[in-house]
């Protein structure tokens, strides 16, 4: 399997060090974005001028609400979790959240993340053993007939990146080879 390695922040040029340890989490992709600075430096202009209340631009609770709506619409517990939260903090109220879950999404008690138990119920994230794996993928590939690619994430906030490592090396290993790679493919 060809992979991106990752990078540490030990390996990184001072600059872009001082950018990094600024930043107020540590997500995996920055280990891949190490090799390119620019694309973090993109990355995190873009994230502050989204996030960054400006006087004439739009009120952070506005940015929260937007981020809920459209993880209802995607069915994203990640950024519900996250941003419900977020938005309550900012001001939002429970009646606004539960408006917003006008599809009948259950929400969170206490605008917690979902356990695991009720995210997989859900059909949001595969777990189990390689079998299991296989055959819930099998099942994606059933459903949507010419699908030739699938991004797999194993990374969760304060993950450390050799636990993803682990996660994704048992992937390739035992759940990968189920499946038939295309000729011309780099996977």
């Amino acid at each position: 399997m060809k992979h991106i390695p990752l990078i540490s922040k030990d390996e990184v040029d001072p600059e872009f060090r001082e950018r990094w340890d600024n930043y107020r989490f540590d997500l995996a992709i920055f280990h891949v974005w190490a090799h390119v600075p620019e694309a973090f430096k993109t990355y995190t202009a873009f994230n502050g001028t989204v996030w960054r209340q400006e006087e004439d631009g739009m009120p952070l609770l506005l940015k929260e609400i937007a981020v809920v709506h459209a993880s209802v619409l995607s069915h994203s517990s990640y950024e519900w979790g996250n941003h419900g939260a977020s938005m309550i903090r900012r001001g939002g109220t429970q009646e606004q959240l539960d408006a917003l879950n006008a599809f009948g999404r259950p929400v969170p008690q206490g605008l917690k993340m979902p356990s695991i138990e009720e995210s997989v119920a859900a059909g949001q994230y595969l777990v189990g053993p390689a079998d299991r794996i296989t055959e819930q993928l099998m099942e994606v590939q059933q459903k949507y007939p010419g699908l030739q690619e699938i991004n797999i994430g194993v990374t969760n906030m304060g993950m450390p990146t050799s636990a993803s490592m682990d996660q994704l090396e048992w992937f390739a290993k035992d759940v990968m080879p189920h499946f038939e790679t295309k000729q011309g493919s780099d996977n």
